[in-house]
């Protein structure tokens, strides 16, 4: 005969729930990622942050997953790099809608028409025909920089550089016309 026992066991298990990502705008090294709870695009206490990795990477683990059900905010700073340019990229804000493992420049548009009141869906096909990117690639999920899609790759990354490009020109002009 042969009998199992157990001892020292608790019934005070937690679970661990995590979400993760890749921040590009070429893949954007040190950068702040966060769960936006309140969606105010502002880092609150009680709110998870991270550091993207070299590669853009990014996780979140918590035992409370609440707290990983929100919108998605990428803030670059001074130490933050395009790691396929080398380029340094300080005071560019990304978001993404919750549930996208992408944070880019083209999910940022999709957020705001969304926040604007449209589905995700209908956003999304709005900045693919905007941008000229295939309806085929999900912009919530494709990474340009780990892909055999070259031709998608192209596709996206260009609009990424025209996006940042029309807001880097849009602020420089606010600026001088003395906006905050």
């Amino acid at each position: 005969a042969f009998g199992l026992t157990a001892c020292g066991g608790s019934a005070d298990v937690q679970q661990n729930y995590s979400s993760g990502g890749t921040a590009v705008k070429g893949p954007l090294s040190k950068a702040t990622v966060f769960i936006d709870l309140d969606n105010d695009g502002v880092l609150d206490s009680n709110e998870l942050s991270t550091n993207t990795s070299s590669t853009g990477t990014y996780s979140f683990s918590t035992t409370n997953q609440s707290l990983l059900q929100g919108d998605i905010v990428v803030q670059t700073n001074e130490n933050t790099t395009d790691a396929s340019s080398g380029e340094t990229l300080s005071g560019l804000t990304l978001t993404a809608s919750e549930g996208s493992t992408i944070v880019s420049p083209a999910t940022t548009l999709i957020k705001s028409i969304v926040d604007g009141g449209a589905t995700v869906a209908a956003a999304e096909a709005k900045v693919q025909a905007a941008l000229g990117i295939t309806e085929d690639v999900d912009l919530s999920t494709f990474n340009p920089f780990a892909t055999d899609n070259i031709s998608a790759a192209k596709e996206v990354e260009a609009a990424a550089q025209k996006i940042v490009a029309i807001a880097n020109t849009v602020a420089a002009a606010a600026e001088a016309a003395g906006a905050d």
